[in-house]
């Protein structure tokens, strides 16, 4: 999409710019995608996902850390928020 907005003028058309950035591999494969948001919205799922995961992670850590976890609560904790995230 970047390159598409800073390309697209009224010297050019937008099937023109689409094109060129699909010839100049800016795009996935089918340009439609790119252009109805689908892959913007795959991308940011995954990054609030990770976020949450580390997030997560981090306080447990922190709670091991501080003696009020044992390794196995931990490792219960990480595997099951690992399990609920790649659910979503």
């Amino acid at each position: 999409l970047n390159f598409v907005f800073n390309n697209f003028n009224d010297k050019t058309t937008f099937h023109d710019v689409v094109k060129q950035a699909q010839e100049e591999g800016y795009t996935e494969p089918d340009p439609k995608i790119d252009l109805s948001g689908v892959d913007v919205m795959r991308k940011r799922t995954k990054t609030q996902k990770r976020r949450m995961l580390i997030s997560i992670q981090n306080k447990s850590f922190e709670m091991f850390g501080e003696g009020l976890l044992s390794m196995k609560e931990y490792d219960y904790i990480f595997k099951a928020t690992t399990r609920a995230l790649n659910k979503l």
